[in-house]
């Protein structure tokens, strides 16, 4: 991990001192990251292109002297240049002001240990909103978390593009169903009719048989008929 350049502000000096006088100590918090190129200026107050802030997350001793904070941005939340780094205490003072030895580009892992040295510095400094790393060991140990949560978040991207297709794939299944079910009662429908036609038809012969067999009966009897006349008229 790189290690850059970094200040105590004036507030900050100021609040060590303080801390050394009085027996109070001073509680770094959080961090801020801006997007701009700003000089190691001690007076500053606040820093200008803040696009990230957060809890610092984590601290390592070094000596009774020296201390290093961890500041780790996951990539997803990486979305700007990192090229200066503010410490804050939770009273909201600017404490320290730090660079990298070159700006961490947007939309990869931003992960930058800042070192404060600074007399017997464990004494004046209160670590309580601050997580603790003793060793490097620690520091892997956190790689892996990381690592394993991405891992964790992949699956679950994973898992949900599996649900959308498969959400998918039913939609067209039922669509298909629907289609086969349409044509289904169309057929039916079909056979309906022509079971209704064949009965038309039986019911058409029936009644054109009958009335054959009435005409050959009225023939007949017409034909009767006309031989009784031409009998009475000889």
């Amino acid at each position: 991990m790189a290690v850059g350049q970094s200040i105590l502000t004036t507030q900050g000096i100021l609040k060590l001192s303080d801390a050394s006088r009085t027996g109070k100590s001073i509680k770094p918090q959080s961090y801020r990251v801006s997007n701009q190129d700003i000089p190691l200026d001690p007076t500053l107050t606040t820093l200008p292109g803040v696009w990230k802030s957060g809890d610092i997350s984590g601290y390592i001793p070094i000596s009774n002297d020296t201390v290093e904070f961890l500041i780790d941005i996951p990539q997803e939340e990486a979305t700007d240049w990192g090229r200066t780094f503010g410490l804050y205490l939770d009273d909201g003072t600017l404490f320290m002001i730090a660079k990298p030895p070159y700006p961490f580009p947007p939309s990869l892992r931003q992960i930058f240990k800042i070192q404060l040295t600074f007399s017997n510095i464990q004494r004046y400094v209160n670590f309580q909103y601050i997580p603790f790393y003793e060793t490097q060991q620690d520091l892997m140990i956190l790689d892996n978390i990381f690592t394993t949560t991405q891992s964790v978040e992949t699956l679950r991207k994973d898992i949900e593009l599996l649900k959308l297709a498969r959400d998918r794939l039913f939609a067209n299944d039922r669509e298909v169903f629907s289609a086969i079910e349409r044509i289904q009662e169309d057929i039916e429908k079909i056979l309906s009719d022509i079971e209704t036609l064949q009965t038309n038809q039986i019911a058409l012969a029936t009644n054109i048989n009958t009335l054959s067999y009435i005409l050959a009966q009225n023939t007949a009897n017409i034909s009767a008929l006309i031989s009784s006349l031409r009998l009475n008229t000889i």
